[in-house]
Parts: C-alpha cells; structure tokens; sequence
C-alpha cells in the first residue's frame, strides 16, 4: 500500500474557545474510505491565540493506495479541554480531486465553523506527498 504523507505546517483561527487563557490545539484528519474511517491525530500545540499564526509542523503518514478514488479527509482543528475538546474548525478535502495522488501538492484549507452557519473559523496550510 502507498502512503501519503500530510504534512501541517500551520494555521490560523479567527475565535477562541478559551473565555480565560490560551487554546491548546491539534489538527484530527479522518479517513473516509470504502464506507471505513481512520483518525490520525497531531501533536498539541500549547498557548494558540485566535488571529495569530499556529505552527504545527506535523505530518501524518496515512496508508493509502489509488484504488480508493473515493477517498476524503476531514479535518479538524480542536482545542483539548479537561472535559470535552472543543471545535474550532473543520473543513474537508476530496483526496483525487485535489490532484493528491498526483505526488506534492500544497494546499489552504478553508475551515469553517461547527454550527449551521457554516461561517469562516480559520485557515489550515498543508503540503502533501504521496509515494
């Protein structure tokens, strides 16, 4: 099976979910494929503060071969709490349509929020590589 390689290397938020302190935010991408999901998971970035730029730097390296032309990726920016982690953004990538298994690409994802008005919560930027 090939690998692709998703690598975060930042992003942006444009609210908090803290009402005191700092966010504490990873990126959760979810495979969607054959009717069977995956999550992988980032490391945490500690102190995020909305409109400032996060740096994660993190790349998951997620099996996947040509055959599942079907694929796609949620992805999600949340912030770990004590009881339950919150939402800050999430947005989705149809995998062939964005040409990943094409080899490198780079990509801005548009995140939106998690209510029905779907408005803008940030921005995620991501390299890909697939072999």
């Amino acid at each position: 099976m090939s690998n692709l390689q998703l690598h975060v290397t930042q992003g942006t938020l444009k609210k908090s979910s803290e009402i005191l302190g700092k966010m504490d935010n990873y990126v959760l991408v979810r495979l969607h494929s054959g009717g069977k999901t995956n999550d992988y998971k980032s490391t945490i970035v500690p102190g995020a503060a909305k409109e400032k730029p996060i740096t994660w730097n993190y790349t998951f390296n997620i099996p996947i071969s040509q055959a599942q032309r079907d694929a796609r990726l949620e992805v999600w920016v949340k912030d770990e709490d004590m009881t339950k982690d919150d939402i800050n953004g999430k947005g989705w990538v149809n995998v062939e349509r964005c040409g990943m298994f094409n080899g490198r690409g780079s990509y801005q994802l548009r995140l939106h929020g998690d209510n029905k008005k779907q408005e803008h919560a940030g921005d995620l930027y991501f390299t890909t590589n697939y072999s």
